[in-house]
């Protein structure tokens, strides 16, 4: 992956997220800085449009191969596709349950708990 999460919080050393930042960028990887909170933003990001995908096949809008497609034509994260093995649907679902319960978030659909 290209994408280096650097995560901070309130105790950190001064100077150290800015080490850390250029540090990941000599090792070739583009770091984004966050707080320390759970899912950080990689993983929330990654539940809303993986949460999306699922109503998408569920509601037969497209195909698990044309979700794919679309995701693998716009982007390297490749979402229906996972559905068939580790780190699948499944998987993002129960991610997406318990950052509803961590944060205690209101859930964007009538349908589906988030």
């Amino acid at each position: 992956m290209k994408l280096v999460e650097i995560v901070t919080h309130d105790r950190a050393a001064p100077g150290i997220t800015d080490r850390a930042v250029a540090f990941a960028r000599q090792l070739g990887k583009e770091p984004i800085v966050v707080k320390d909170s759970p899912g950080f933003a990689s993983s929330r990001l990654g539940v809303v449009l993986g949460l999306e995908a699922m109503r998408m096949l569920e509601q037969g809008v497209a195909s698990a191969e044309d979700i794919d497609k679309q995701w693998s034509s716009g982007t390297t994260i490749r979402w229906a596709a996972q559905a068939h093995g580790s780190g699948g649907l499944d998987v993002r679902l129960a991610i997406a349950q318990y950052l509803h319960a961590t944060l205690k978030l209101p859930t964007t659909s009538a349908h589906h708990p988030a």
